[in-house]
């Protein structure tokens, strides 16, 4: 079902059982109680559960000599079943559900390398942080060798969603430190121990220690963008860290980089566009983030840059446009948290407290991130003319990118709070009516 049968020639079971029941007084119930897929994905979900039953039901718990053959034999078998059971429920996004199935199978799955690191993946994909990184440590442990990767998705773990700087740098000094590790992965970890020495530098004690700091991260970024020369990320943070530095020119040179090889990349898009406006150069600034938006038409970042520029060039009805845009983005950004809210409200007689609202995109195997953005204010280093100098805002991503290619920001980074972005929305649309003198 999962490589050979499409929409077209799927043929559902038949929903008939009396030749399961013939002659049965019971059969009538049978049936009524009997759940007949009406879709390939319902099938297969369907037999993988059976097939987790079944497989639960025949491991053997036993850590005695004389069942370990027998034991490895049907933990290799569950396995295989936990595989096509994650492969069915991530098509759908079901990954609480997944870990669900996973957590029942640790009672079996001990030391079992493969099973514990699908546990923590499941966990990380389904939002639940706190205990995907306790999983992925221990699973870092039962490994023979260091594993690179997980490794690298324990420091951007620490780095992004629990802002620990100190421990993503053990973690990926740890993969520098093994003997043969590929340049993707050294170029990872270097870009990791800069994105954590930035925000130490942001809570140094003295500008000369912030110095310091930011001149060991911007030789961790050089140091990555010679390891893996292909990839737009190491580039891209290199620029932003250069920015931050006040050194234009430096960053200028990088993000064009960035953009030579990728030029979808819409982060690397947005900061050149803001090192633009920082010389002055408002109009192709706004060409540039005007282009960004047509792919990326709902991010938030984009279209707060956006109302600036065209603040900056006098076209105020197209900021009002704008703004009306990021409202309904917002709008549908945090439906699922705002229904939730006024649930609670209607029950309790108080709303629930605004907790972060992860947007989970890209494919693969669950190895996406929920969870903060290390995003940093760059209005510091831009002079006052450019937009960053009136309005001061974040941008967008983060200055770390571990595992995916691509980079941590989401397109609604700004708060973990959607009263206060809201907020914010209301009060750049009040600067424009007092632009127009409509008020």
């Amino acid at each position: 079902l999962l490589h050979n049968v499409c929409l077209s020639t799927y043929n559902p079971p038949p929903d008939d059982v009396a030749g399961v029941v013939r002659g049965s007084s019971a059969s009538l119930t049978l049936k009524k109680q009997l759940t007949t897929p009406g879709s390939p994905i319902e099938e297969i979900v369907l037999l993988s559960f059976i097939g987790e039953s079944l497989a639960s039901k025949d491991a053997v718990l036993s850590r005695s000599e004389e069942f370990q053959e027998l034991r490895q034999r049907t933990i290799n078998n569950a396995s295989t079943i936990y595989n096509h059971l994650t492969i069915s429920l991530s098509n759908v996004g079901q990954y609480t559900l997944i870990a669900d199935c996973y957590d029942r199978a640790m009672k079996f799955a001990y030391e079992h390398c493969h099973m514990w690191t699908q546990f923590g993946l499941s966990l990380l994909s389904a939002g639940h942080t706190i205990r995907a990184h306790a999983v992925l440590n221990h699973c870092s442990q039962l490994y023979p060798t260091p594993n690179p990767s997980i490794l690298l998705i324990l420091a951007k773990l620490s780095l992004n969603s629990f802002n620990r700087p100190e421990e993503a740098i053990n973690f990926s000094q740890r993969v520098l430190d093994l003997d043969s590790v590929h340049p993707v992965y050294a170029a990872r970890s270097h870009v990791i121990q800069g994105a954590a020495l930035t925000q130490l530098a942001q809570r140094a004690a003295s500008r000369n220690e912030s110095t310091i700091i930011i001149e060991a991260a911007l030789r961790n970024f050089q140091l990555a963008t010679e390891l893996d020369p292909g990839d737009v990320t190491c580039f891209y943070n290199l620029a932003l860290s250069y920015a931050r530095s006040r050194q234009i020119s430096e960053a200028s040179t990088a993000i064009a980089r960035a953009i030579q090889i990728d030029p979808d990349h819409t982060l690397s898009l947005h900061l050149l566009s803001l090192i633009l406006s920082s010389q002055g150069n408002f109009e192709d600034a706004y060409k540039l983030i005007s282009a960004a938006l047509i792919d990326s038409s709902e991010d938030i970042t984009l279209l707060f840059t956006q109302i600036k520029l065209a603040q900056r060039l006098g076209d105020l009805n197209s900021s009002l446009n704008a703004a009306q845009l990021l409202l309904e983005v917002w709008q549908r950004g945090y439906r699922t948290y705002l229904t939730r809210e006024s649930q609670c409200a209607g029950v309790g007689g108080t709303a629930m407290k605004p907790e972060a609202v992860s947007f989970i995109g890209g494919g693969g195997t669950g190895e996406q991130l929920a969870g903060g953005s290390s995003a940093g204010r760059l209005s510091s280093a831009f002079p006052e003319g450019s937009i960053l100098g009136t309005g001061g805002f974040e941008v967008g991503g983060g200055v770390s990118e571990i595992t995916s290619g691509t980079s941590i920001g989401k397109s609604i980074s700004h708060t973990d709070n959607p009263w206060m972005l809201q907020t914010r929305i209301w009060l750049i649309v009040v600067e424009v009516y007092m632009e127009l003198k409509d008020w």
